[in-house]
């Protein structure tokens, strides 16, 4: 029986953050968390509905109503009303599954609603289904498991005619009182120390979508699977490099978006339980948390290395996990309206749980998984020894056939990254399947064409302003500039850097959008070199190696961002946008097949 029914508790701070998240959007059912169990065997639906009702007795977390006075929430643990537990025949699992993702597609009303929903599908009298869900609210992921392990427990039980009473939960407050320990402790300051101390320059967050993150209301899913044989190859190569599989995986990730994004400073969303002590794992609620992993790549660093350092942060990471992502995200000075996420998420399962009801098994099925505003990837292992991915993404910045893409490329690199040798640099991993690669090399390349009078970009430019020399070619704040004018500087430009000594032949550009940018690309490209853009915002460290890794040797700026080039260049020499003009416009160099630009 429950110890504080009728008394207010305090909400945890996991808890508070999904408060006041979902007060933004009360109706937006990805707050549901969901999972089935498929269970096999001569399940008796009376026995069994008894023992679902005992454990939510049990689970304190489930019963709590929430009152807020304006100032503080709090949480109430009260009586379980009468709720009702349907047991429902259904002609088959695909019906089953339906009625599933229907029903996670409803949003619960806070304050209003039991935020809770059980139900068992009866498929035939030897597989039923267990469905559970739940307000991101009162549980997580972890408490999921727990709650469905104390069902089999109890139900075994019963059937058995003996007592489990001594196993019962503990109280909600168990993990309460030891957040507020915490909060109180030196750990917790030296958790405060380690992340102030990881991030002392601005983060660039990590994203796999070009566009502007908004509140996820629907989310796509897509699944791919390993087969065993990879799979085993895969687990081969984490013990080889001693890394735990969590870190080995999470290695795999980056390297992957490190290939697909071009990004050199990769930062992941890592969730994590927080629960370290013994106590906080035998109590169902919310405690999760979401961490930063932030993992530096170079185009050098071997799988090896990667390994090597993906499995020293990680460590680093689990041991202060109980610090919030929020109080991180404040470290880092992100504000406090920034709704991006650190980067990908990754949640790793690594252990396949049958469950036993009585003489039953069961097999569990993630349905809904706490909200991601960008994109999520959970792998988990499957019974044959194989690996399940899913990927969830938010409807809002992925549609099916990016996502598709995004997906089978992560599942090449997955393989290869397992297949190579363990001293093969990161760029020899390959990302892209045979017969994408196939059409990236062969049929886009393929630049046959019946036009023969093609020119180049340059000198397409070149022609506009011979034909209409006064015609605007770019306007921005500070006024605008004539075909004639922009060709003209171009050709200044490219005098000036023909006359440099640009070293690998690639030329960085630190400019705002605008004249001053239409003119450092066009003189780059007049003077047959390439160019790589630089973000004046992005972290200069970050700038740095992009710079390092491209083999700069010149940059070409706007005059506001000259000591910023001469702080991340190093020995690269400064070239500063000017109003000259060239009155005879210098012969264009290069060819078609030279390198246009670095990203």
């Amino acid at each position: 029986m429950t110890e504080h029914q009728g008394q207010a508790l305090p909400l945890s701070a996991a808890q508070t953050e999904v408060w006041y998240a979902q007060q933004l959007d009360p109706t937006n059912p990805v707050w549901n968390i969901a999972e089935y169990y498929v269970i096999e065997g001569p399940l008796d639906p009376v026995v069994f509905e008894a023992a679902v009702r005992a454990t939510v007795e049990e689970a304190e977390c489930l019963r709590v109503r929430f009152e807020h006075d304006g100032a503080e929430v709090r949480q109430i643990v009260e009586p379980c009303p009468d709720w009702e537990f349907p047991v429902l025949d259904v002609p088959s699992e695909a019906d089953a599954l339906e009625w599933m993702r229907r029903d996670v597609g409803t949003a619960f009303e806070v304050g209003r609603d039991r935020l809770f929903a059980l139900a068992l599908l009866r498929v035939t009298d030897e597989r039923h289904i267990f469905y559970q869900r739940a307000h991101h609210l009162l549980w997580d992921g972890f408490s999921e498991a727990l709650f469905a392990r104390r069902v089999a427990e109890v139900y075994s039980a019963m059937v058995s005619g003996q007592s489990c009473v001594d196993t019962a939960f503990p109280p909600l407050s168990t993990l309460l009182d030891e957040e507020r320990e915490y909060l109180a402790s030196k750990q917790f300051d030296k958790d405060r120390d380690y992340w102030a101390a990881r991030f002392t320059e601005p983060v660039e967050l990590t994203s796999m979508s070009g566009r502007p993150v908004t509140p996820v209301r629907e989310f796509l899913r897509r699944t791919a699977w390993v087969d065993p044989e990879v799979a085993e190859r895969m687990r081969a190569v984490a013990w080889e490099a001693r890394t735990a599989w969590p870190a080995f995986m999470i290695a795999v990730t980056a390297g992957f978006v490190q290939r697909t994004t071009g990004t050199r400073d990769v930062v992941l969303s890592l969730p994590v339980t927080a629960r370290t002590t013994p106590a906080t794992k035998t109590v169902p609620g919310m405690r999760a948390n979401v961490l930063p992993v932030a993992l530096t790549i170079r185009p050098d660093m071997t799988r090896a290395d990667l390994l090597a350092h993906t499995s020293r942060e990680v460590g680093q990471t689990l041991r202060r996990q109980r610090f919030r992502g929020q109080r991180v995200r404040s470290l880092m000075g992100l504000a406090r309206d920034d709704r991006r996420p650190f980067g990908p998420e990754l949640n790793v399962i690594s252990f396949v749980e049958r469950l036993r009801f009585g003489d039953c098994t069961a097999t569990t099925h993630n349905l809904s998984t706490a909200p991601s505003d960008d994109l999520t990837l959970t792998v988990y292992d499957t019974e044959d020894g194989g690996l399940g991915v899913h990927v969830d993404a938010n409807a809002d910045l992925y549609d099916a056939e990016v996502l598709e893409a995004h997906l089978g490329r992560y599942m090449t690199f997955l393989r290869n990254f397992a297949s190579v040798p363990a001293d093969t640099p990161m760029t020899g991993i390959e990302v892209l399947g045979a017969e994408e690669r196939r059409r990236l090399v062969t049929e886009w390349n393929d630049t046959a064409s019946e036009d023969a009078s093609w020119d180049d970009l340059v000198a397409r430019v070149r022609s506009l302003a011979a034909e209409r020399p006064d015609a605007v070619a770019v306007s921005d704040d500070s006024g605008a500039v004539s075909y004639a004018d922009l060709v003209a500087r171009a050709s200044a430009l490219s005098r000036r850097l023909l006359d440099s000594a640009t070293g690998s032949g690639v030329v960085g550009v630190v400019c705002d959008p605008g004249i001053g940018f239409a003119v450092a690309v066009l003189g780059v490209l007049g003077a047959g070199l390439a160019w790589v853009p630089l973000d004046p915002n992005a972290p200069e460290s970050r700038s740095a190696g992009v710079l390092a890794d491209a083999g700069v040797r010149v940059l070409v700026v706007d005059p506001r961002y000259q000591e910023l080039a001469e702080r991340v260049g190093g020995s690269a020499r400064v070239v500063v946008l000017d109003d000259a003009v060239d009155a005879e416009l210098v012969p264009l160099r290069g060819s078609g097949d030279d390198l246009a630009y670095v990203i």
